[in-house]
Order: C-alpha cells, then sequence, then structure tokens
C-alpha cells in the first residue's frame, strides 16, 4: 500500500515538474522569440507601406529641396451635336 501511495506521488511530482518546464520554456522562448517576430512584421509592413505610396523610379529627395510635379491631363473630347456642354472639374 505505501509502494503505491509512493509511486502516485513521484508520478504527479513528475507531472507537476513537466507541466513547469513547459510552462517556463514557453514563457522563455516567447520573451526571446516575440520581439523578434513583431520587429520583422513591422519593418515588412513599413516596406510595403513605403512601396505601395511612392512612385516606381521615384528617389528619395533632401530635406528642403523643392520640385514641381505636373500631372497629365487629357483634352476634354465632345462633339457640339451631343446637346449643351457644361464644363467641370472632377475633384478626386
Amino acid at each position: 500500500m505505501q509502494l503505491f501511495v509512493l509511486l502516485y506521488f513521484v508520478g504527479f511530482l513528475k507531472t507537476l515538474f513537466i507541466i513547469l518546464a513547459v510552462y517556463y520554456g514557453f514563457r522563455f522562448l516567447m520573451r526571446w522569440l516575440a520581439p523578434k517576430v513583431v520587429d520583422k512584421a513591422a519593418q515588412k509592413l513599413y516596406n510595403d507601406m513605403k512601396q505601395k505610396s511612392g512612385r516606381p523610379g521615384k528617389e528619395e529627395r533632401r530635406e528642403g529641396e523643392v520640385t514641381i510635379e505636373h500631372s497629365e491631363r487629357q483634352e476634354k473630347k465632345y462633339n457640339r451635336s451631343d446637346g449643351e456642354y457644361i464644363d467641370f472639374e472632377e475633384v478626386d
């Protein structure tokens, strides 16, 4: 009877030790690995946003440098027989 109680107690301690080892191992890995994963994701997001915001081939400019960019406008095409023409501009 005492042997069964002793074996049951040893098995309980072994299980408790394994659970604690997994818990603290997971905490250690997350403290070490999570900042690297978050930093990698933030860097990827930053690069994607930077790539989407600029035009291809657009160079970064120094602070204080002034440039003028002209948009290409298409000429308005209409036929006088279409009816009364009202000139308006589209607002983006």
